[in-house]
C-alpha cells in the first residue's frame, strides 16, 4: 500500500495490525482507502482506514437500508405502474362506454327513425299480449294512430278466426321453450286479417319472436306487421285465372294436356284428348306417354321437346299418335313451356285433323272419280256406237236365211255379249253418276246365276263356290244392273280373303218375314217381306276394330294400286236407296257372312214379256244422220229392211241442206246427238225452224249436253240411247209416227 501511496496511485486495499485490549492482543483486519492529494508544490497521500468489523457492520447496514429502500422503491414503482394501468383501463373503459352509449344512441335513433318512417308496423308487446310499442305506421296501415293502438286488445283489431290463428301461434311457441335445444332466436311467419279503422278487413304477414332477458327467458313479444293486400289480390286474380284457365281446359273442345317437361308423365288431361285417343282421364293422369304408347312414332316426342327447349314454343306440328285401340289419329300439335308446382310442363293443344285428312284423300279420290266419270262420258259414246255396230249386224245376220245351227248359236251368243255390254255401259255410267238407272220389278234369281257363270271363270280353282237358292220366286224393285253390282262386289272380296289359302264360296237366296221392325248396323229393317241375298267365304276374316270404317269411300285393306276402296261404299249406297240392309258377320281367321235384304216386290207387278209379235215396219220416208258411216250403212240396212225409204248424211251440214231442200219429203228425222260443226240437238232446231210438225228422234251414246227432258222441249218426239236393238228402233219409229 505504502509504495503504491508513494507512486501517487489511488485504490483500495486490506492491512492487518494488533489490538492491545486488556492484555488480550487481537489481530484486526482494516480496510483502507488511499488516494493522492497535491498541496501546492507538495505531494501528499490520504489514507481512511476502518475496521472491517465496522466497515461490514455499516455496509450490512446499508444493505439493509438498500434492499428496504429498493423493496419500497420496486412496490412504489408498482403501484405507480398499477394506478397507471388502472387509470389507462379506467380511461379505455369511459371511451368504450362514451362510444356504446354514443353507438346506441345512434342505433337508438336509427331505429326510430326506422320504425316512424317504416311502411311495415313494428311493434312489441309484454307476454300478455298487450302492445308496448308500435310504429306511427300503424296509423297508414289501419288508421288508428299508434296511442290509439296501445290501448286497444287482440280482440279488438282482427276477427275472432285470426285471434285463435295467434293464440294458437302464442301457445305452440311457449310450449316449445320446454323443448330442449329450441333456437331462442326463433321466429314465425303467419297470415291473418286484421280490421281497418274503417271497418274494412285487411290482410296482414306477421313476422313475430321473443324478447328476453339477460338469462334467456321470454319478457314480450316483438314483430314486423306488413300490410300484404295488395298479394293477396293478386294471389286472387291468379287463382281465379287459374280456375278460369282450368275450367276452360277441361271444357275446350280441342284435346288438351299438361305433361312433364321431361319424362312425359300427365299432369292433366283434358276430356277431349281422352276421349280422342279412348282413354278415361283416369286411365292417363299420373302416367307416361310411353307407357300408354300413345306416341305412333316415340321418336317424335323427343323432336318435339328439343324443338320445344329451343324455341319455346310450337306451333300446327304434324304428328301420329296411337288409340287406345291401335288406331292411328292425325293431329297438329302446338305447345309451350309453362312453369307449374314449382317445375317445367308442357302446355300442348291438338287439333285432330283425321277426319280432314280422309276428306282430303276422299277429295283426291272424287277428283280422280270426277276424271273417271268424265272419261267414262266418252268412253260410253265410243263404245255405245261400238256396240251398235256389233248388235246391228248380229240382229241383221241372225235374220238372215240359210245360216246354220251353230253360227246361229254363235250369233246369238255375241247379241247377249252385247247386251251385256250395253248393261256394263250403264253400271259405269250409274257408277260416275252420268245416268240414272230405272227400278222396275226384277227376279233376282237369273241375275244371280249369270254372275256365277261369270264368277267361275274368273275365280282361281282354289275358290269353291256353293250356290243355295229358293226355288219360289224372288222380285225385287231394282235395276238389274244394280243387283248385278252388289252380287259382283260382295263375291270379289269375299274371293279376294280366301286370296292365299283358298275356301268356299257361298251364295245364297231365301225370303224372310220381318214382324218386329229392328235396326241392323245404320239400317232400319221395317215389318214385311225380304229377299236376303247371303255371301260367306271361309276366309281371313275382317278385325273388329276396323270394322266400323268397311262401309268408308276409299277404306281398304288391300295393298295400293289393289283395291279403291269403293266397292262396300257403293253396295251401302245401293242398299240404302232399296230401303233395305246390311248386316255382317266375321270371325278374324274363320271367314265372314255379308247378309243383304232387299224389300219384296208384292204389288203383283208383271215382269216386261219379251216381244213375240213380228217387229213393226213402215213405208215412210226416213232422214238418217249419223257422223259414223259404219252406223249410218248400219241403220240403212236396219230400216229398209222394215219397209222405209232412207235417205242418209253423215255430216249434220249437209242433212240440213237435203231437209231444207225438200222439207216435205221426209216424214221422219233420225239424228245422232254427237257430231262435228252441228250438234244433233242443234240440227233438230233447224229442222223445226223449217217445218215444225216434222217428227224426230234423237239418238245417243251419252251426253251431257242432252236430256230427255231437253229433247221433248225442244220439239223433239223421242230421246233413245245407243246401242239401237232393231225391235226398241222400230217401236220408237211407229210410235212417232
Amino acid at each position: 500500500m505504502a509504495e503504491r501511496m508513494m507512486k501517487g496511485e489511488e485504490g483500495v486495499t486490506t492491512y492487518q495490525f494488533d489490538r492491545i485490549r486488556e492484555n488480550v492482543v487481537k489481530k484486526l483486519t482494516k480496510q483502507a482507502v488511499f488516494m493522492p492529494v497535491r498541496l501546492g508544490n507538495s505531494f501528499w497521500s490520504i489514507v481512511i482506514a476502518t475496521p472491517e468489523e465496522q466497515a461490514v457492520s455499516v455496509l450490512q447496514g446499508f444493505k439493509n437500508r438498500l434492499i428496504l429502500i429498493a423493496l419500497l422503491f420496486v412496490i412504489g414503482v408498482g403501484l405507480f405502474f398499477f394506478v397507471l394501468f388502472r387509470s389507462s383501463i379506467l380511461a379505455e373503459e369511459v371511451e368504450r362506454r362514451k362510444k356504446t352509449e354514443e353507438a346506441l344512441r345512434e342505433s337508438e335513433e336509427k331505429y326510430r327513425m326506422l320504425a316512424e318512417n317504416a311502411s311495415d308496423i313494428i311493434w312489441s308487446m309484454d307476454m300478455s299480449l298487450q302492445f308496448t310499442y308500435i310504429s306511427p305506421s300503424v296509423e297508414k296501415v289501419q288508421g288508428w294512430t299508434a296511442e290509439e293502438m296501445k290501448s286497444l286488445r287482440l280482440q279488438d283489431i282482427m276477427p275472432s278466426d285470426s285471434l285463435a290463428v295467434i293464440m294458437k301461434v302464442f301457445e305452440e311457441e311457449i310450449a316449445l321453450e320446454k323443448t330442449p335445444g329450441a333456437d331462442p332466436k326463433r321466429t314465425r311467419r303467419f297470415e291473418i286479417k286484421e280490421y281497418h279503422k274503417g271497418g274494412s278487413t285487411i290482410w296482414m304477414e306477421l313476422i313475430a319472436g321473443f324478447i328476453r332477458n339477460e338469462h334467456g327467458d321470454p319478457i314480450g313479444i316483438t314483430g314486423i306487421t306488413r300490410d300484404i293486400m295488395d298479394r293477396k289480390l293478386a294471389e286472387e286474380a291468379l287463382r281465379s285465372s287459374e280456375e278460369r284457365f282450368f275450367k276452360a281446359f277441361h271444357i275446350s273442345p280441342a284435346p288438351t294436356i299438361i305433361s312433364n317437361l321431361e319424362d312425359g308423365r300427365y299432369l292433366d288431361v283434358n276430356e277431349s284428348f281422352a276421349k280422342m285417343l279412348g282413354f278415361s282421364r283416369e286411365e292417363m293422369i299420373g302416367r307416361t306417354a310411353s307407357e300408354l304408347n300413345v306416341w305412333a312414332n316415340y321418336d317424335d316426342r323427343k323432336s318435339v321437346v328439343e324443338k320445344l327447349a329451343a324455341r319455346g314454343f310450337l306451333r300446327d306440328v304434324a304428328l301420329d299418335l296411337q288409340t287406345k285401340s291401335g288406331n292411328t289419329r292425325h293431329v297438329l300439335a302446338s305447345a309451350e313451356i309453362i312453369s307449374l308446382l314449382k317445375g317445367k310442363f308442357m302446355l300442348s293443344i291438338f287439333l285432330d285433323i283425321t277426319d280432314r285428312k280422309k276428306i282430303e284423300t276422299q277429295l283426291r279420290q272424287t277428283h280422280k272419280m270426277e276424271a273417271i266419270g268424265t272419261l267414262a262420258g266418252g268412253i260410253a259414246h265410243d263404245f255405245n256406237n261400238i256396240l251398235s255396230s256389233v248388235i246391228g249386224y248380229t240382229e241383221m245376220a241372225l235374220e238372215e236365211d240359210g245360216i246354220g245351227e251353230r253360227p246361229r248359236r254363235y250369233l246369238e251368243q255375241i247379241h247377249k255379249a252385247g247386251e251385256r255390254a250395253r248393261d256394263l255401259v250403264k253400271q259405269i255410267l250409274a257408277f260416275s253418276r252420268k245416268q240414272e238407272l230405272e227400278q222396275k220389278p226384277v227376279l233376282i234369281t237369273p241375275i244371280i246365276k249369270e254372275c256365277i257363270k261369270l264368277l267361275r271363270s274368273s275365280l282361281p280353282a282354289t275358290v269353291k263356290i256353293v250356290q243355295t237358292l229358293t226355288e219360289a220366286p224372288v222380285m225385287i224393285l231394282s235395276d238389274p244392273t244394280q243387283i248385278h253390282q252388289v252380287l259382283m262386289n260382295l263375291c270379289t272380296n269375299a274371293a279376294h280373303a280366301m286370296q292365299e289359302k283358298g275356301g268356299v264360296l257361298d251364295i245364297r237366296l231365301e225370303q224372310e218375314h220381318v214382324d218386329v221392325s229392328r235396326t241392323i248396323n245404320t239400317f232400319t229393317l221395317g215389318v214385311g217381306n225380304y229377299a236376303k241375298l247371303t255371301i260367306s267365304d271361309t276366309g281371313c276374316g275382317i278385325e273388329a276394330s276396323i270394322m266400323e270404317k268397311i262401309f268408308d269411300p276409299f277404306f281398304t285393306t288391300k295393298v295400293p294400286g289393289k283395291g279403291t276402296g269403293l266397292g262396300l261404299s257403293v253396295v251401302y249406297g245401293i242398299v240404302r236407296d232399296h230401303g233395305g240392309a246390311i248386316d255382317i258377320v266375321s270371325e278374324p281367321g274363320k271367314g265372314t257372312a255379308v247378309s243383304v235384304y232387299f224389300p219384296l216386290e208384292e204389288t203383283k207387278k208383271s215382269l216386261p214379256e219379251q216381244a213375240t209379235e213380228p217387229i213393226p215396219g213402215g213405208s215412210e220416208c226416213i232422214l238418217l244422220v249419223d257422223d259414223e258411216a259404219a252406223l249410218t250403212e248400219l241403220g240403212c240396212l236396219m230400216l229398209t229392211s222394215l219397209g222405209y225409204h232412207v235417205t242418209s248424211r253423215t255430216s249434220s251440214i249437209e242433212a240440213l241442206e237435203a231437209f231444207r231442200a225438200r222439207p216435205d219429203s221426209f216424214d221422219l228425222v233420225i239424228t245422232d246427238m254427237t257430231m262435228p260443226n252441228m250438234r244433233g240437238d242443234d240440227l233438230a232446231r233447224e229442222l223445226l225452224k223449217i217445218r215444225p210438225d216434222i217428227p224426230i228422234i234423237l239418238c245417243t251414246g251419252f251426253s251431257e249436253m242432252i236430256s230427255e227432258e231437253k229433247a221433248k222441249s225442244i220439239g223433239i218426239r223421242r230421246f233413245v240411247m245407243k246401242p239401237l236393238f232393231k225391235n226398241h228402233l222400230a217401236k220408237a219409229i211407229r210410235e212417232v209416227l
